[in-house]
Formats: structure tokens, sequence, C-alpha cells
């Protein structure tokens, strides 16, 4: 057992105990809901997806149906007869562990706290049992959709601790995934706006975007790049995948028009999250994360005009950041410490106050005897 000087409280190895096991039970339940109890695309269901016959765009969205289709053709090598289904199931459930684990792990890059870091890693659950499970339509299963939300998890902690190698890592494994890969360099150029030259974060951008199509040219090239047709919404009927960037625009804003009553259903995403991070978004106590937030509406303008905004699967890429961003608005209302690379606004820690929470949250009490002071909290070893 660690000493409580050593900067965590000495009921840490109980605390992670009871995170995993409280991660692990979510992830299977998670898993199970998301594959099992949601909806199929005709026009993309798992067989098409892993033999490469789904209609553009999904085919090109490869590297999960790929993933896969070799454990697939593994098990049945082995002897194993296991459903397509069921190896969907385990490689979700993986994915959703693993960005829970990861969200804590970022958060706890700003809040010197790990009980808090870990409660926040939980909290993720509420957004994503929002978005892929307790929606009773447009909410179809697609086994890219965790791993992508992972990937952006994995690329904010990338930023967060200057690990640019790591970021353009992510990126790549993010795009063989789903094109929204792209919106993670509009999240570095953001969040390292003013901290590196911008002739170095121009060069960067260029070299993701030139990564961003190769790939996809290459995948267009490699499964085929034939017209295909989407159902956009039943009643609505099929409008050509060609056309559905213009199409789509005027069919959300139609639907709003015939049923008005569905923009609070539209006003929920995030769990209803953007609406104080629009009231609070100045506040947030980080200038990067801050700056990120810029991303957020273009990424909504951009899915008003080639997804169905009701469909709340198309916002999970921007789970991570929107969620953080009200995780450290909480930890703020708290009075907890922030680490020094993630106090980055310029705020003296020393505004930061004590309350009766910090003994409950874990804060070792020299970070906050520093923060009262004025000083910046210890870099973590």
């Amino acid at each position: 057992m660690r000493a409580a000087s050593g900067g965590e409280p000495p009921a840490s190895g109980r605390l992670d105990a009871v995170f995993w096991l409280l991660a692990v039970l979510f992830a299977l339940w998670f898993a199970h809901h998301h594959v099992f109890a949601t909806e199929r695309n005709g026009n993309a269901d798992l067989p098409g997806l892993i033999d490469g016959t789904a209609d553009p765009p999904y085919r090109y969205r490869f590297l999960m149906p790929l993933l896969l289709r070799g454990m697939h053709d593994a098990a049945a090598a082995a002897g194993l007869p296991v459903e397509t289904e069921t190896l969907a199931f385990a490689a979700d459930a993986v994915s959703a562990l693993a960005l829970v684990a990861a969200f804590a792990g970022l958060v706890g890059r700003y809040v010197a706290s790990r009980p808090f870091a870990r409660l926040a890693g939980l909290s993720l659950m509420l957004p994503l049992v929002w978005h892929f499970v307790a929606p009773d339509r447009l909410n179809p299963y697609y086994p890219w959709d965790i791993p992508q939300i992972l990937a952006f998890a994995l690329g904010l902690r990338c930023l967060a601790i200057d690990r640019l190698a790591g970021f353009h890592a992510v990126f790549v494994a993010a795009t063989f995934n789903r094109e929204t890969s792209i919106v993670l360099t509009l999240l570095l150029v953001t969040g390292w706006a003013g901290r590196r030259p911008w002739r170095s974060l121009i060069g960067h951008a260029a070299l993701q975007a030139a990564a961003w199509l190769a790939i996809r040219a290459g995948a267009i090239l490699w499964l085929g790049g034939q017209r295909g047709v989407t159902s956009l919404e039943p009643g609505i009927g099929d409008i050509p995948q060609n056309d559905l960037f213009w199409a789509t625009g005027w069919l959300n804003l139609d639907h709003f028009v015939r049923e008005p009553w569905d923009l609070i259903e539209l006003a929920s995403i995030f769990v209803f999250g953007l609406i104080p991070l629009a009231l609070f978004a100045t506040r947030v106590p980080c200038a990067m994360v801050r700056r990120m937030l810029l991303v957020v509406p273009a990424f909504l303008a951009m899915t008003w005009l080639v997804g169905l905004v009701l469909e709340f699967r198309i916002y999970g890429e921007m789970i991570p950041l929107v969620w953080l961003a009200l995780v450290l608005l909480a930890a703020k209302s708290l009075g907890l410490p922030f680490r020094d690379h993630g106090n980055a606004s310029g705020e003296p820690a020393g505004r930061l106050r004590a309350t009766v929470f910090s003994p409950i949250l874990g804060v070792n009490p020299e970070v906050l005897q520093r923060a009262q002071r004025g000083l910046a909290p210890p870099r973590s070893p």
C-alpha cells in the first residue's frame, strides 16, 4: 500500500479494483445491448461489411470489418464455430472498456485527484448509453463507432501530454476506421494554436490531410466506388449516395418543420450537455480544451449536411471532448486542484479553492496547499 504522501490515498488499491469491476461490467452490458438490441442497416449489415459488398461509403470503413473477418477466419481454422455477431460483441466490449479507461486517464492528466478521474471515467457510461443504446429509432449498429470514439479519446490524451508521434499514429488508425478522423486534424490545429509555430502546425495538418486522402483513395480503388443507395428515413424514400450531401440538410430542415417537438430531442445530445457548455465554455479551466471546443459547432454543422441529426450515434466522435469540458467544469466547481499542464489557461492555481469535497476525492494535501498559495501543483512522475 502506498503512503498518503506519495500522492494517492491509502485506499487506492480498492479504488482501482472497484473502478475496473464497474468498467468491465458496464462494457459487457453496453456491448450486449449495442450489438444485439439495435437496428441493422440493410445496406451495410455485418456480413456485407465483412465481405466488402456493403454500399458506399460504409464499405470504405474497413478496419473493424477486416479485424472481425480475421478473427472469424482464425476461429474457423481452430475449429471453433463462433458467430460473427459474437465476435462483434467481444470487439465492442473491449473497445468500451478501453474507452472508459482512456477517458479516466485523460481526465487524470488535468485534475490532480485520482478518485475524481476514476469517477469521471465511469461517468462516460452515461453519454455512451444515451447515444448508442437509449434511442428507440434511427439507432443502427456499426462496428466502427465505439473504436472511433476511443481513437478520439486517445488523440486528446496525446495532445494533452505533447505526444505528436502518438497522435499521428492514432490518426492513421482512425482514418482506416472511419473518415471522420479528419476532425482530429482540426483538434490538433485548434488545441496547439499558440503553443507551436503556425508553420509547424500547418505542416502537420497538411501531412495528415495527405495521409487521409491517400487512405481514402486507396480504399475506393481497392473496394470499388460504384454508386450506392441509402435509405434516409422511413417514408421519405431512397436517395443516391452521390446526392446525399446536398439532400440530407433539406431533409433535416423539413423534418423539424413537420415535427418541431423533436427539437427538444435534438437538444438532448450529449445528455443535454451542450446547454451548460454553451453558457460556461469560457470558464473551462484549460485554454487548450477551450480552443478545441471551437471544433464542436463546426462538427455539428457538418452533421446537419451529411447525416440525420436525430441519429445520435453520429455525434460519437465529440463525446470525449464535450464530456471532458463538462468534467473539468465540475472539477473546478468542486475546488479541485489542476496539474500544471491542465491549468494551461493562465489562470492562477490560487483561484482553486478547498472545499468539503477535497478530502473525499483524495486530493493530496501538498497539492492543495500549493494551490492555496498560488503555486502550480508539482508535475506527476
